[in-house]
């Protein structure tokens, strides 16, 4: 096939068959299948293209009697072997990694069988090929964040996102997630260590001035938290019966809801992260499943290290701003005006939803102003918020040193 290189992998087709007999494979094997014939439903393939040195994975649904899986090329070679399965209504789903390493059109067959031998096996068609162009699918703007999809990467870190003005100048060459000011913006991506570094087509997006606006009160409130509750990294294994993680101390329920949305985007990250745990099986129920949950030392220190990473800081900072535009908008609903006073209900709220509101309402049942002041007073006068003296008084003075009186 050529020389060797660093290449692309694209699927281009499918072409599938199935049979009881296989070429190639010990005949004397083969003739004790009679009683084990097992079935393959179905192949698939992981995404339509991926960069060379990193998996194509291969997909094979078969029924219950199978015990192994191979994949073989069109020369006879087998690449990939596999006796690991899950088991998923009644089926098991295979999962085999191939790599192709040159230039050319591959016949992949892959091949399952039961412990006597290979007796079912389905074709598919890949191609190799030396540099793929993007595609940028699903942009969205949500507090001030870019979102979007690359559709050849199945994980969007391995996609880098460059963003620029309406001058054309690149405002960011390895955009992350960070707040954008107001203006008109495009996002065009490139495939981390494509060695044909090809662009995708730019696409458009704008900021408006009040989305920067908000978006810049939103990062406020985030950080007043954040410095009152906890770091990325953070776990408490027992916070008053159950786990908590990450920047605003996500508990129980909602910390099995973030390491989700972890999943949802970057599943081999968190299967690496997790794997040797109990907790990856755990993900897999409804977070009821984390409702007592108190982490081991090997489950927090394998916690601690997906946290770490880059899926984790952006799941955690979509998260983040979507709480506090909740608490935003509680009080806004009950009255708060004042932006001093508004964030001092955000990180009342983040503590305690009941108790932020019985605050704010005992302050207007007084007649008195929904301002700083009067909500920290009260605060410290509540039977359960004045037991947290220091994060009260914390709170306000960081309120204060911003610039806000009221």
């Amino acid at each position: 096939m050529g020389a060797r290189k660093r290449v692309m992998i694209r699927i281009t087709a499918l072409v599938m068959a199935a049979s009881v007999s296989v070429v190639g494979f010990d005949a004397a094997a083969s003739s004790n299948l009679a009683p084990f014939v097992d079935t393959l439903y179905s192949v698939s393939a992981s995404s339509n293209s991926v960069l060379a040195g990193k998996d194509v994975m291969l997909s094979a649904t078969t029924s219950r009697d199978t015990t192994a899986v191979k994949v073989v090329d069109q020369n006879g070679n087998t690449l990939a072997e596999s006796t690991s399965y899950t088991e998923k209504s009644g089926r098991r789903v295979w999962s085999i990694p191939v790599n192709l390493p040159e230039e050319g059109m591959y016949k992949l067959t892959i091949y399952t069988g039961v412990s006597y031998g290979y007796c079912s096996f389905k074709d598919i068609m890949v191609e190799a090929v030396s540099g793929i162009k993007p595609t940028i699918t699903n942009v969205k703007v949500s507090y001030g964040v870019l979102s979007c999809s690359v559709a050849e990467v199945s994980s969007i870190s391995d996609a880098r996102l460059e963003i620029r003005n309406s001058s054309g100048s690149v405002v960011y060459s390895d955009y992350k997630g960070e707040v954008l000011g107001a203006g008109s913006y495009s996002v065009v991506a490139y495939i981390r260590d494509d060695p044909a570094g090809l662009a995708s087509d730019p696409v458009s997006f704008t900021v408006s001035s009040s989305e920067a606006e908000e978006a810049e009160f939103i990062k406020l409130a985030v950080q007043i938290i954040n410095s009152n509750e906890g770091a990325y990294d953070t776990v408490v294994a027992n916070d008053n019966g159950a786990l908590s993680v990450g920047l605003f101390g996500w508990h129980a329920y909602n910390a099995h809801d973030l390491i989700n949305r972890m999943k949802e985007l970057e599943p081999d990250t968190v299967e690496e992260c997790l794997a040797g745990t109990n907790l990856l099986y755990e993900l897999s129920l409804s977070n009821e499943a984390w409702r007592y949950k108190i982490p081991n030392a090997t489950e927090v220190a394998a916690l601690k290290k997906l946290l770490r990473t880059d899926v984790s800081h952006r799941v955690q900072d979509e998260f983040a701003a979507e709480y506090v535009s909740t608490y935003i908008k509680s009080g806004r609903n009950l009255g708060i005006t004042a932006p001093g006073a508004l964030l001092y209900y955000v990180d009342l709220h983040n503590q305690s939803p009941l108790q932020a509101k019985n605050i704010t309402k005992a302050v207007k049942a007084d007649g008195k102003a929904l301002v700083l002041d009067n909500m920290h007073s009260y605060a410290l006068a509540n039977s359960v918020m004045g037991q947290y003296t220091y994060r009260r008084n914390k709170t306000y003075n960081t309120i204060k040193s911003m610039g806000f009186t009221s």
